[in-house]
Protein backbone atom coordinates (compact mmCIF):
# COMPACT_ATOMS: atom_id res chain seq x y z
CA UNK A 1 0.00 0.00 0.00
CA UNK A 2 0.77 3.43 -1.15
CA UNK A 3 0.79 6.40 1.72
CA UNK A 4 1.41 10.02 0.09
CA UNK A 5 0.80 11.92 2.69
CA UNK A 6 0.33 16.41 1.31
CA UNK A 7 0.35 19.51 2.69
CA UNK A 8 -1.37 22.76 1.43
CA UNK A 9 -1.46 25.84 3.26
CA UNK A 10 0.09 24.33 6.52
CA UNK A 11 3.90 24.13 7.59
CA UNK A 12 5.23 20.28 6.72
CA UNK A 13 6.08 18.39 9.93
CA UNK A 14 7.97 15.04 10.08
CA UNK A 15 6.15 14.42 13.55
CA UNK A 16 2.93 14.38 11.78
CA UNK A 17 4.25 12.95 8.86
CA UNK A 18 5.25 9.88 11.10
CA UNK A 19 1.96 10.15 13.21
CA UNK A 20 -0.03 9.86 10.27
CA UNK A 21 1.88 7.36 8.55
CA UNK A 22 1.51 5.11 11.96
CA UNK A 23 -2.17 5.73 12.34
CA UNK A 24 -2.93 5.11 8.34
CA UNK A 25 -0.94 1.55 8.41
CA UNK A 26 -2.54 -0.23 11.61
CA UNK A 27 -6.41 1.19 10.86
CA UNK A 28 -6.32 0.24 6.92
CA UNK A 29 -3.95 -2.26 6.31
CA UNK A 30 -6.45 -5.19 6.77
CA UNK A 31 -5.86 -8.20 4.18
CA UNK A 32 -9.82 -7.74 3.13
CA UNK A 33 -9.25 -4.07 2.24
CA UNK A 34 -6.94 -4.57 -0.01
CA UNK A 35 -5.67 -0.93 -0.75
CA UNK A 36 -3.57 -0.26 -3.39
CA UNK A 37 -2.87 3.80 -2.25
CA UNK A 38 -3.88 5.94 0.32
CA UNK A 39 -3.42 9.99 -0.07
CA UNK A 40 -3.78 12.06 2.94
CA UNK A 41 -4.45 15.94 2.81
CA UNK A 42 -3.39 18.45 5.53
CA UNK A 43 -5.10 22.12 4.50
CA UNK A 44 -5.97 24.77 6.97
CA UNK A 45 -9.70 25.25 6.59
CA UNK A 46 -9.71 29.39 6.94
CA UNK A 47 -6.64 30.12 5.04
CA UNK A 48 -4.16 32.76 6.01
CA UNK A 49 -7.57 35.32 7.34
CA UNK A 50 -7.81 35.69 10.33
CA UNK A 51 -10.17 33.30 12.95
CA UNK A 52 -9.72 30.11 14.61
CA UNK A 53 -7.43 27.73 12.97
CA UNK A 54 -8.99 24.85 11.74
CA UNK A 55 -7.16 21.74 9.80
CA UNK A 56 -9.09 19.44 7.48
CA UNK A 57 -7.40 16.27 6.90
CA UNK A 58 -8.81 14.74 3.52
CA UNK A 59 -8.37 10.58 3.13
CA UNK A 60 -8.34 9.15 -0.11
CA UNK A 61 -8.38 5.06 0.03
CA UNK A 62 -8.53 3.43 -3.38
CA UNK A 63 -8.25 -0.51 -3.59
CA UNK A 64 -10.10 -3.71 -4.83
CA UNK A 65 -13.30 -2.17 -2.89
CA UNK A 66 -13.34 0.96 -4.86
CA UNK A 67 -12.44 4.48 -3.85
CA UNK A 68 -13.28 5.77 -0.32
CA UNK A 69 -12.98 9.36 0.42
CA UNK A 70 -13.36 10.70 3.83
CA UNK A 71 -12.49 14.44 5.22
CA UNK A 72 -12.85 15.58 9.19
CA UNK A 73 -12.21 18.98 10.70
CA UNK A 74 -10.55 19.81 14.07
CA UNK A 75 -8.38 22.39 15.27
CA UNK A 76 -5.97 19.94 16.21
CA UNK A 77 -4.15 18.96 12.87
CA UNK A 78 -3.51 14.86 14.98
CA UNK A 79 -6.58 14.53 16.09
CA UNK A 80 -8.43 15.63 12.22
CA UNK A 81 -6.16 12.77 10.84
CA UNK A 82 -6.95 10.13 13.75
CA UNK A 83 -10.53 10.96 13.00
CA UNK A 84 -10.32 10.54 8.98
CA UNK A 85 -8.84 7.77 9.61
CA UNK A 86 -11.20 5.90 11.64
CA UNK A 87 -13.68 7.26 9.45
CA UNK A 88 -12.01 5.55 6.34
CA UNK A 89 -11.23 2.55 8.03
CA UNK A 90 -15.69 2.39 9.27
CA UNK A 91 -16.65 2.73 5.89
CA UNK A 92 -14.40 0.53 4.38
CA UNK A 93 -14.99 -2.33 7.10
CA UNK A 94 -18.91 -1.65 5.63
CA UNK A 95 -17.66 -1.83 1.95
CA UNK A 96 -16.30 -5.08 2.95
CA UNK A 97 -18.98 -6.48 4.92
CA UNK A 98 -21.05 -5.82 2.32
CA UNK A 99 -18.66 -7.43 -0.78
CA UNK A 100 -19.08 -10.47 1.59
CA UNK A 101 -22.56 -10.64 1.90
CA UNK A 102 -22.78 -10.99 -2.21
CA UNK A 103 -20.25 -13.01 -2.71
CA UNK A 104 -21.97 -15.17 -0.42
CA UNK A 105 -25.28 -14.96 -2.04
CA UNK A 106 -23.97 -15.42 -5.41
CA UNK A 107 -22.42 -19.00 -4.21
CA UNK A 108 -25.26 -19.21 -2.98
CA UNK A 109 -27.25 -18.99 -6.12
CA UNK A 110 -24.67 -20.62 -8.10
CA UNK A 111 -25.13 -23.73 -5.66
CA UNK A 112 -28.77 -23.75 -6.53
CA UNK A 113 -28.65 -23.81 -9.88
CA UNK A 114 -27.81 -27.57 -11.13
CA UNK A 115 -30.45 -28.18 -8.34
CA UNK A 116 -32.73 -25.95 -10.13
CA UNK A 117 -31.51 -27.73 -13.29
CA UNK A 118 -31.88 -31.29 -12.16
CA UNK A 119 -35.55 -30.58 -10.50
CA UNK A 120 -36.46 -29.26 -14.40
CA UNK A 121 -35.30 -32.11 -16.10
CA UNK A 122 -36.87 -34.99 -14.06
CA UNK A 123 -40.76 -33.39 -14.47
CA UNK A 124 -40.38 -32.80 -18.40
CA UNK A 125 -39.33 -36.87 -18.44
Amino acid sequence: MRVDIRFVGVPVSKAFISVARRRIDTHLSRPDFALVSVTCRLLDANGPGGGDDDKECLIVARGALGEVSVKASKSNAYAAVGLAVHRAHQALARRASKNKQRVRLRRWRESQLPLAAQLAGSTTQ
